[in-house]
């Protein structure tokens, strides 16, 4: 029951974010394509190589490259709209204050601001005039965005749009400190670069040197893949290199 609802909760996560990154591909024809090119590249593997376990290699390379390559185009398009968002939030002052409706400054946001941000005022203002109430399709325009900035600024105006206030001013304000969280993970950032260089060079390293020698001398590698000891200190070494990865990602990882 547990790992039912877990496999759930992952699909329904990974669905939204599949949408987020490829807004017309279907989960399914994504999952049949990812089987295809897993057992594509098995075949591959261990018929061209001779080796099982090179194949389950090929095939484990070849299905987490799908999945990277969407975590990476969600991950970009979330860096993008944090980013995109200081700036629409001094463009929604502006408005307000020159005396449009909100509404109003979702409609000309969507046309003066780039894409992906205007894309998703664009919705929320087709939503609402179409006949959703504005609060409802600001909360979904939260959930397709999928950031804490954005929803932070979202519950800002809900709460302003029951309690009152100077929305103008909130969104100003909302601005600056997004603006200054966004300098403070850049310096972050740049101070941790050498260590996760590193880190990524250790990682290459021995996987780098395994296929120059399986190329120069195969009969000498394949020691490691068709020899049970072989295989057993291949794991061992797969297993270490896992783990130092995760070590050298929580140690060079800051969070704010």
């Amino acid at each position: 029951m547990i790992a039912s609802e877990a496999r759930s909760l992952f699909l329904k996560n990974f669905s939204q974010k599949l949408h987020r990154a490829y807004p017309g591909v279907i989960l399914g024809r994504f999952l049949f394509l990812v089987c295809v090119l897993g057992g594509f590249a098995f075949i591959v593997g261990a018929v061209g190589l001779g080796s099982l376990f090179m194949g389950l290699i090929a095939a484990a390379v070849a299905v987490s490259i799908p999945f990277m390559r969407v975590n990476s185009k969600v991950h970009k398009r979330l860096r993008v709209i944090d980013e995109q968002l200081p700036e629409a939030l001094d463009f929604l002052s502006r408005i307000l204050r020159a005396g449009h409706s909100l509404t109003t400054g979702f409609q000309m946001a969507s046309d003066e601001l780039p894409d992906p941000l205007a894309s998703e005022f664009r919705t929320c203002y087709d939503q609402h005039s179409l006949g959703t109430p504005i609060e409802n399709a600001m909360r979904e325009m939260a959930d397709r965005v999928g950031t804490s900035d954005f929803a932070f600024f979202v519950t800002a105006v809900l709460i302003q749009r029951q309690t009152g206030g100077d929305l103008a001013e909130v969104l100003n304000n909302i601005g600056g400190m997004i603006r200054a969280r966004l300098r403070l993970q850049q310096h972050v950032k740049a101070i941790t670069a050498q260590g996760r260089m590193v880190g990524t060079i250790l990682l290459i390293m021995p996987v780098f040197f395994f296929i120059v020698l399986y190329l120069l001398n195969p009969e000498y590698a394949s020691v490691l893949l068709k020899e049970k000891e072989g295989f057993i200190v291949l794991c061992v070494a797969v297993g270490l290199q896992v783990m130092g990865m995760i070590a050298i990602k929580r140690i060079v990882a800051v969070r704010m």
